[in-house]
């Protein structure tokens, strides 16, 4: 069987085994002799798609990619402006192999459980679900680890936080309920209440994002034990970067601990994707599946924070000024986005937006936002020349390193108390 992929002229610089010749429409055709050729084509390309999906796909005794076709690029020395992934279907995201199901042959129940990443677009999670299952159970738990008072005697989540994150999962439920599902809402720890609600629903895997901090890694810990113990899969992906952790020109634990030589490799050789697009529908939840109630601050245990004078800014600076969702953080993208499209100095060193700044940070602390969304956005709209130059390329360049350098130390002091904790458990029984 030959595959034949529509690659643009470059593909012999790569692979040169592989013969081209061009398309009837004038596109420049790479012709395989193998799905494991056509694969490492997609790879070469920026993408990803496995052997078994791309034989499911081959119905005839040519296959032709539906792709669009893709260019190929060698970087330059020094900074240079980043490679952009085209947008593509959840299989092709690269984010992991999402799977060898072709059209039409979803099965099986998945929970997604909603975490740091509480929108619709540009989440790998909910699209590998979307993309492989019959029925999704999209979760978000109240941990209550999460509230009531520290050590040191201050509150866990201030009533301001709780009450941006009320919002904003008011917002991810309406916005699901709209996609013709719903929020299923529950008040517990995730690795008691993800296995209850699979066995309720029938689900046999749990899709989620991973967390970089030590506490979140700790319940991703207990979560994926208790799911092991009752034999549910877990699968867990990355997001919540602008560059994705497997394109980083190098390991975590290898990485530099210095922002500068962080931000200079990751220029030169790294590759920002596009951002997933939210999915056109998410099926239905199960038929008499209870999705609960939202908590109040009340519940949580928290008082209501003071109420402030009307007037000013949409956008002012005031914490009780921000409403939590994805919803509202469009808008202030969009906001910003037309401050940059009147300012001359937009593209450079400059924070703009209400007060000097964006103001974006809180949606994106809870995932409301996906910076590459950001970026993509603001390359669009402003027609920026040279997207690395701009402030908010810096800041979300800044906020990557802080995020994996955490990761790469966390992960370490993690591994560091399990292993602790396996030496000590003889001497305890």
């Amino acid at each position: 069987m030959a595959f034949r992929v529509n690659t643009g002229a470059n593909a012999s610089a790569f692979v040169p085994s592989l013969a081209s010749g061009t398309s009837s429409q004038g596109q420049v055709v790479t012709r395989v002799g193998s799905a494991s050729a056509a694969s490492q084509v997609l790879r070469r390309g920026g993408m990803s798609m496995n052997v078994a999906a791309l034989s499911s796909m081959a119905h005839a005794p040519t296959f032709e990619s539906t792709l669009a076709p893709m260019s190929f690029s060698v970087p330059a020395a020094g900074a240079r402006e980043p490679t952009l992934l085209p947008a593509l279907t959840p299989e092709f995201t690269g984010f992991d192999r999402f799977g060898d199901a072709s059209a039409g042959a979803k099965k099986g129940k998945v929970i997604v459980w909603f975490r740091s990443d509480l929108r619709l677009h540009d989440h790998p999670a909910l699209a590998k679900a979307v993309e492989e299952a019959a029925q999704i159970v999209p979760v978000y738990c109240f941990d209550p680890r999460q509230f009531g008072k520290t050590s040191f005697g201050f509150e866990k989540t201030g009533r301001h936080r709780a009450k941006f994150l009320i919002e904003s999962v008011q917002d991810l439920r309406r916005a699901l309920q709209a996609k013709g599902s719903d929020l299923v809402v529950r008040e517990g720890r995730p690795e008691q209440v993800l296995p209850a609600l699979a066995r309720e629903t029938g689900c046999t895997a749990v899709h989620f994002h991973q967390e970089v901090t030590y506490e979140e890694q700790e319940v991703e810990m207990h979560v994926e034990k208790a799911l092991e113990e009752a034999g549910i899969r877990a699968e867990s992906l990355w997001a919540n970067t602008l560059y994705h952790e497997s394109d980083l020109p190098f390991a975590i634990s290898d990485m530099p601990d210095v922002y500068t030589d962080f931000r200079n490799q990751v220029e030169q050789k790294g590759v920002l994707r596009e951002p997933l697009s939210e999915p056109e529908a998410v099926p239905s939840l199960p038929a008499r599946l209870d999705a609960g109630r939202i908590p109040s601050l009340e519940d949580l245990g928290l008082s209501q924070p003071p109420v402030e004078s009307a007037g000013g800014n949409a956008f002012t600076t005031s914490a009780s000024s921000f409403i939590g969702g994805e919803t509202e953080a469009l808008k202030r993208l969009a906001h910003y986005l037309g401050e940059c499209r009147n300012s001359e100095a937009s593209h450079y060193n400059t924070h703009l937006g209400a007060d000097f700044s964006c103001k974006i940070s809180p949606w994106l602390a809870v995932g409301c936002v996906s910076p590459r969304q950001i970026i993509q956005e603001l390359k669009r709209e402003t027609g920026a020349a040279n997207i690395m130059k701009s402030s908010s390329y810096f800041e979300c360049c800044w906020r990557d390193f802080f995020r994996f350098i955490t990761k790469k130390y966390g992960s370490a002091r993690l591994q560091k108390k399990s292993v602790s904790h396996t030496v000590r458990a003889p001497a305890l029984a």
